[in-house]
């Protein structure tokens, strides 16, 4: 048993597939080979997490093992399929799936409530070298207020982020 979990472990350390395939068949195969007396599916899931965190740090704080424990039935039902058959592609499936669900549920939350000068630096980012206007602005950030808008550029201008030409709805920006 532990040269198998050793083969298991290697191969997946070295695998060229993608990551979260491969983390998935770890996760299987810790619990088919079963190395401890007790908590082989909560040691799987740690080691998948840990796979999944070498290549993409968000794994370290997504709860795709909260989404396993929502359906922990169709988790064991998986399971017990790949062991009866040989055959872990629903397995797979599975969690697959609930780390699509994890990272639909972090990618709907909302964004954190930026500062005024955060805003111009991400703007400022993505902006085109060109002059703009307040609208691009705020089509840039759609639930900003116009008074917030043009507070965030005023600051920025005296901030010597940006050089105004015009005055109030006419003004346009350019970068220094």
């Amino acid at each position: 048993l532990p040269a198998q979990v050793e083969e298991l472990l290697h191969h997946a350390a070295t695998d060229e597939g993608p990551p979260l395939l491969t983390s998935c068949v770890l996760h299987f195969g810790l619990v088919y080979l079963r190395p401890f007396t007790a908590g082989n599916g909560r040691m799987a899931r740690l080691w998948q997490r840990r796979l999944l965190m070498d290549h993409w740090p968000v794994f370290g704080f997504l709860p795709v093992e909260a989404f396993v424990h929502r359906t922990e039935p169709a988790y064991h039902a998986a399971l017990e399929y790949a062991d009866r058959t040989g055959d872990c592609t629903g397995f797979l499936t599975y969690m697959l799936e609930r780390i699509d669900e994890a990272l639909a549920e972090l990618l709907a939350m909302p964004d954190p409530v930026l500062s005024s000068a955060e805003r111009v630096e991400r703007f400022l980012r993505q902006a085109p070298s060109r002059a703009f206007r307040r609208k691009d602005y705020l089509t840039f950030f759609p639930g900003l207020s116009t008074a917030t808008a043009t507070r965030d550029l005023a600051q920025a201008v005296q901030a010597g982020l940006l050089e105004r030409k015009g005055e109030k709805r006419r003004a346009s920006y350019l970068r220094t």
